[in-house]
This record gives C-alpha cells, structure tokens and sequence, in this order.
C-alpha cells in the first residue's frame, strides 16, 4: 500500500497502513507509533521517549556488552541517532560524564574514550570501575636504597585511578633515592614517590626500600680564621662525612701546609667538628678540624685617625699592605725608596705586640703602613682666613713657587714656577692667609686655574673698574665681537657688582691718528657679562688701536688680555703688559690648524664633569645650545666642584647643560675650532656615526677597525657609545687620548699594542692630569682604559693638505706625543 509522509506539529505522521515494526532497544530509528483517524483516513503519530532526569557523573566504566546501540542521544528520544556499536569497544575502559534516566524505564550513559565523546549507551552495557582509595598523604623527605628488585615503578600507588606501571625496581636495586611523599591505600599498602639524581621516578611500594640513616649536624658556627693543613691523611668532602649528600672530593694530601681560609665548623652528632676551607677565594670543601693547625695574626688593639705631615727618617723599615703580622699583610716597598720625603699620614693602628704603625701617602696616593718610629712627625700650617676675590694682576716676580695649596699646607706640594709666567696677566678668585703671616693667591690663566702664588709676587695693573676678556673671535667676515666680563674692582670694597649696559661704553682709539670707533653694548647673564662688537671695516688699515671702557662714568680704563685667541681673530691683538692693542691685519690667513683643534679641547679639560646628554638639545636628537655656544659655560666648572670622587653620572642623566657626554663634547670642541659665533649648525650625533660622518663631509679619511695601521694627533674614533679624540702616539705604540668618559673631560692612556697596562700613554697620562689638574686627580686619579680602545673603534683622520677644513702649519700631525703635549702645554 503507498505510504505518505506528513509533517504535523514537528511529528512525523505516516498515512496508509502501517505494517508491524520490530523494535531492538538502542538499535533502531523508529520510534513507537500510535494510530488516529483523520479525515477518514488512519493517521500513525511517532510517540518518543521522554527524558525523566539527567545527572552529571565522573567515573570509569568498562564495556562489558557487545550487542548494544551507542546512540547521539538515549535511544527512542527525539532526534537520536545510532552511531555506533558497543561491540566495536568491547572490554574497552571509557569515561561516563552523564546519566540520563528515561521515561521507558532505561538509564542512559554518555561516555568518552582518550577525552574523545563517543556518545549514549545504555547503562547496563557498563560494568563500573572501581579504584584503590587513598586514606592519607604525607609530605616527607629522606634517603633510601632499592632494596627488593620484583617491584613494579607506578605513575600513581597500584590500583588508583590512573595509574600505570611505567617501569620496574629491578633497574633501581641497590641504587639510592629520595622519598619526597608518602600515600596509604585503602587496601593497607604505603606507596613512596621516589626520585633518583633530581629525576622523578613514579611511586613504590615502600616496603621495597630500606630507609637511609645520616649524621646530623648538632652545631654550626660562623668563623673566619686561617689555618694550614698539617696531616695529609684526611678526606675532603662536599659536606662533613656521613652527612646527606657528602662525597670525597679531594684529600688533604694535595694540601698538606698550604694556608686556607675557614668561614664554616660543623660538630656532628658522632662528635666530630668538621670545618669548611678555602684556598684563594675558592672552597674546597669539608675536613677534619683536626687535620689543621690554626693560625695566630697580631691583633690591632687601636685605631685612630690621624691627619698630619711626617718625613721618612729610616730607610730600613718594610712598607706594608696591613701592619706586619696582621692578617693579609704582605710588604709591597721599603721606606729606602723615600727617605727624606714628605708623606700624609692618615691612620695609626697599634698591634698587640706594642709597635705603633702609621699608614701613609705621597701625592695623594696611600704607600701602605710603616712603624711609626721611621717618621719624623711635623705638621701643617694653617690658613687664618680665606677670602673670595675677583681682580686680574701680573705675575712680577720670578722666583716663586706655584703649589696646589699655600705652602706647607696640608696636600701643598709644587706645579711650577712664576719664572714661566713672569709678565703675565692673571685672575685672582680666592686669597688665604697663613698662620705664618704670608698671604697667598689662587691665579688662573687663560681660564685655567694655574696654583697658589705668594701675593708679593703679583702687582695689579690698574685700579678703579677691572675689565677682563672673555674671548675675541670673527663674528662674521669683517666683524669682531670682544666678550668681556665686567667687575668692580677690589680697590671698592672687594666686591663683585653687576653693571646694566646703559652704565657702560667702550670705544677704540688710534694711536696713530687719534681715530675713535665707538662700541656696541650687548649683556647676556644677568649683566654679569657684557658684548662689545664693531665692524673691522670702520678701522684705519695699519694703525693701530687702544681698546678703552667706561663703566658708570669713571675714568676711562685700559683692558688687559685675558682669554683672548690670536688664532680667531682677523686682526692682531698684543699687549705691553699694561695696555691691549688691535691693530687690523691687511691679509687674512686660514687660522683653522690642527693645533688650534687639540688647544680647543683642552678648555673644558679638567673642570667639566660627564653628564649623559651633556651637549644634546632636550629632543635629544642633536646640537644644544651649549655645543653651539662659543666659549665654556661656567655651569660646568660650578658643577664639577658641586661633587667629589664618589660623582656617578647615572644620578645626573640628562642635566645637559651642567655637563658634557662623549659625543657632546666632540661635537662642543669641533664647532669651537670651525666656528666663529654663536648658533650655527651643530656636530653632536650619535658616537658611532662621527668618524664616517666626518669623513664623508671631506675633512680627512675614514678608516675601518680592523683595518687601522697608525694613528694621528686629532684622529676621531668612534664606536657603538663612544668617541674619542687621539692627542698623539707614545713611543710604545700607546695612545694619549682626550674624551669625555666617566667621570668626565679627561686625558687618558691606553694599553700597548701587546696589552701592556702601564703603557707610556698612561704615565704621560698621569702626570698631565696630576700636575696640571690636581684638583681633578684628587677625585678622579684613573688615567687608563682598556685594550678596545685599540681595536674597536673606527677612525677618522684629518686631512691638512691645500685647502682642507685644517692645515698643519706646526707640523702637529707627525710629532709623538710627547711631543704633542709639550707643545700643547708648555711643559
């Protein structure tokens, strides 16, 4: 008979005659059917199995049935589907999530296999897994051997849920291992989770293993005395013997009389006190204490801090690192290197032997200890009163001494001569009175702070208001602009005044014709400091001018020539002593040498400390203001003496304009050589990039690391963060250098092409920086650098030939550098 499907209300209706179905539960697509008229015609409606619970369940099952549906839902609801057969996972293990309880009276299981969900399956297919309890854990930490070798490994105790037997104690028999849990089971067995070198293994039963017993340590004790190893008979171990984890390392044979140092004792529980040593910093290990015999050091019973002046009247006495016999003494000179000399001494101990020793320095640098009874104490003179001034003077006198300090003060000692500077116009900033009746002067020249000079020598050459350059320079082509610092001077009260420029004038006056050229005003800081401009066109070609000022209507007075450059100027500038002159010159000549390079340099040397940023503007993408500012900024010198030797400049990052960084002042020292006025393009960037950079603007040759054979005075080195300026090569091959390098501006050695340390660019470095900036060297002494300043770094070298940026009148380029220095410092 035709059959008719029909939808009605989302069941299937059949129309026609329905035949007889067999129905096998969970096998079948067939729901059970009801029969209904409709129409005259007989209508069977699907009638599905209802869903009477559902539960969320977690436990293991195993099929244990072969001839059962596994369904996508229970079998007989809506929408199910068969999907499988349980004979296909017969005595397969499977994870039940739910149960489903259905109106027909069967409880349906959703089962999974590896995580995989298979589908439904009626209960009573699954026969449920039961697993060992664990009654109780415990966290424990011992040793024990593998004693039974028929046990099996397991990832978990026998019979847990889980668990699987991953290897056998047969390969562990005899082996020691660590027990770091515990677990009983519900079927009486104590399972150990073991570990063996670090690894773990899995869980055994415990009943497999024999526990190990170790020494215990009963005291430990912080010591630090030395000892010398006198038996030779004894193990040294990682631990005292018997204890967990020692083993032989070593034996006391290797040491016998060697001094090792004890930090650690032990006393075991067998009675024995073992103690730690090392040798040289590094320790050996565990001995027998008695295998040592402890040394005794001369103990210091007092210490005092001294500060006098003594001198060296024996020389047969050692000098020391400790006072003799105290623990780390070692003799590194004898006093017969300095008898006769003066020393500071800072600190005296006395030992418990009865002999006072003294620790001593000479130029600032600690000698060592020496027994008190080998000096002749004295002491220092010292300073009544000290007085901030600020006046310019000649040097009259030819005969006197230049010290670091007044003379016979503490830390005096002498830099050179007035007979080297005699008719020289120097500044005065500070004046001290000694206990012995004579005043002495703090002079600079040139804005380099020269010494301490008995006043007597100086004559000041003018009185009324006091005038002093700051610098000269070509403004533009046939411009001149004199930068001058305008004071009172002493004779009114001593004191530093300020003056507005509507109290100041200037002119230039012809010696020759009577010619006047009157001065332009300008003031910058704080009118602390004034301009005076004119144009070298306004002057008579040959003749030759006083430069005269008046400031607040007093008498015209001559000004002197401090600071001022004859190299930047079109004209030349001289002096009689008392009066500067001017006097146009009809040629100008290309005053860009490489001498007039390496003198620029010098300036912020010695007084300008490293500040990362220091010459960078605050976008910190070029030039700052003061990298294009002629002349030094006085906050440099003002901060550098802010800070002693502990300066670190990671507390300063980014202070730009209290200091300079490597390429900062690289890039300060190249625009003060080419430039002749303020605020023209800049030449700070990057470090790395200076040398090619340079090269490529047509200044000189660019040479590659590796492929560097010599250098020159005025090479540019760059590398990846830093950059560097050579002053010449010393007769070993090492370089003197200038660099802004922490601490800041200095003059540095490096080693010798072999490597050597003490290099001659190192000792020339020293004594420069020593003698000439003591002040710098009391807080910064390091003159040296190390071996990658030969050999990573690119190189710039510069080109002096024809029409170059730079020429060499004075033959800079091939002189060593002991030459180059004497030339650049006089000396």
């Amino acid at each position: 008979m035709r059959n008719v499907l029909h939808k009605v209300k989302s069941q299937w209706a059949v129309l026609g005659v329905m035949g007889a179905t067999v129905v096998v539960v969970g096998t079948m697509n067939v729901p059970q059917t009801v029969a209904a008229e409709l129409d005259s015609v007989t209508v069977t409606e699907a009638v599905f199995v209802k869903i009477l619970s559902t539960t969320a369940v977690d436990y293991d099952a195993t099929i244990s049935r072969g001839t059962d549906g596994i369904n996508t839902k229970p079998w007989g609801t809506e929408g199910f589907e068969t999907i499988g057969y349980s004979a296909d996972y017969l005595n397969v293990t499977v994870s039940v999530s739910q149960e489903q309880v259905a109106d027909n009276g069967v409880t349906w299981a959703l089962i999974s296999k590896d995580g995989q969900e298979i589908g439904w399956i009626a209960k009573n297919a699954l026969t449920v897994q039961n697993y060992a309890k664990i009654t109780s854990e415990t966290a424990v930490d011992y040793a024990a051997t593998i004693s039974r070798g028929t046990d099996a490994i397991n990832t978990a105790p026998w019979g847990a849920k889980g668990y699987q037997t991953i290897g056998s104690s047969a390969s562990y028999v005899g082996k020691t291992v660590d027990v770091s849990k515990e677990q009983v089971m519900d079927y009486g067995v104590t399972w150990a989770l073991v570990s063996f070198d670090g690894k773990e293994i899995g869980w055994i039963a415990k009943n497999a293993l024999t526990v190990q017993t170790y020494a215990q340590i009963t005291k430990e004790t912080v010591v630090d005395y030395p000892a010398i190893i006198s038996r030779g008979t004894d193990a040294i171990n990682t631990a005292p013997w018997g204890a967990r984890g020692y083993q032989t390392i070593g034996s006391s044979t290797d040491y016998v009389g060697k001094i090792v140092d004890v930090t650690k004792e032990q006393v075991t529980d067998y009675g024995v006190t073992w103690a730690q040593i090392s040798l040289n910093g590094e320790v050996l290990g565990w001995i027998a204490k008695d295998a040592l015999k402890v040394q005794t050091y001369a103990q210091i019973t007092k210490e005092t801090p001294v500060d006098y002046p003594a001198t060296i009247s024996r020389g047969t006495d050692a000098i020391n690192t400790e006072p003799w016999g105290a623990k780390g003494y070692q003799t590194v000179g004898s006093s017969a290197n300095y008898v006769g000399k003066t020393v500071d001494v800072t600190k005296e101990q006395v030992t418990d032997y009865g002999v006072t020793w003294a620790q001593i320095s000479l130029n600032g640098e600690v000698l060592g200890w020496i027994a008190k009874d080998a000096l002749t104490q004295g002491s220092y003179s010292q300073v009544i009163s000290t007085t901030e001034v600020d006046y310019v003077a000649l040097i009259v006198r030819g005969t006197d001494a230049i010290n670091t300090q007044p003379w016979g003060a503490k830390g005096y000692r002498t830099l050179g001569l007035s007979a080297n500077y005699l008719g020289k116009t120097v500044t005065i900033s500070q004046e001290k009175v000694m206990d012995y009746g004579v005043t002495w002067a703090l002079i600079s020249l040139d804005g380099k702070e020269l010494g301490w000079i008995a006043k007597a020598a100086l004559q000041k050459d003018f009185g009324g208001v006091a005038t002093q350059f700051g610098s000269a320079w070509q403004s533009e082509s046939t411009n001149i602009q004199l930068t001058s610092q305008i004071s009172y001077a002493t004779y009114i009260n001593g004191t530093r005044a300020k003056a507005s420029s509507d109290k100041i004038s200037g002119y230039l006056l012809s010696t020759t014709s009577g010619h006047r050229i009157e001065l332009a005003v300008s003031q910058t800081g704080d009118g602390l400091w004034s301009n005076l401009s004119f144009n070298e066109k306004d002057l008579n070609p040959g003749e030759t001018y006083q430069i005269r000022a008046v400031v607040d209507g007093a008498s015209e007075q001559l000004w002197t020539g401090k600071y001022i450059s004859q190299n930047t100027i079109l004209g030349k500038l001289y002096s009689d002593g008392q009066r500067l002159f001017y006097k146009r010159d009809w040629t100008q000549t290309n005053q860009l040498t490489l001498r007039h390079l390496l003198q620029t340099s010098l300036e912020p040397l010695g007084n300008t400390l490293y500040v990362w940023g220091g010459g960078w503007n605050e976008a910190d993408d070029g030039s700052g203001v003061e990298a294009i500012t002629m002349g030094i900024n006085p906050q440099w010198h003002s901060f550098f003496q802010r800070y002693g030797s502990n300066y670190n400049y990671t507390n300063t990052m980014y202070q730009i304009h209290n200091g300079l960084d490597c390429s900062g002042f690289i890039g300060w020292t190249i625009y003060n050589t080419v430039n002749s006025e303020n605020n023209k393009d800049g030449y700070v960037m990057y470090a790395d990039q200076m040398s090619k950079e340079f090269a490529d603007r047509g200044w000189g040759t660019y040479t590659y690391r590796n492929q560097i054979s010599g250098y020159k005075p005025g090479d540019i080195l760059s590398s990846s963060g830093h950059v560097y300026m050579v002053l010449g090569t010393a007769s070993d091959g090492s370089l003197v250098i200038i660099h802004s390098s922490p601490a800041g501006v200095q003059i540095n050695g490096t080693p010798t092409p072999s490597g050597e340390s003490n290099s001659k660019a190192v000792q020339l470095a020293k004594w420069y920086m020593s003698t000439l900036y003591p002040e710098w060297y009391r807080k910064f002494p390091n003159t040296k650098t190390d071996y990658s300043y030969l050999t990573q770094f690119d190189k710039m070298t510069w080109d002096v030939s024809g029409n170059a940026l730079l020429n060499d009148p004075d033959g800079i380029k091939n002189m060593s550098a002991e030459q180059v220095l004497v030339t650049l410092f006089g000396r």
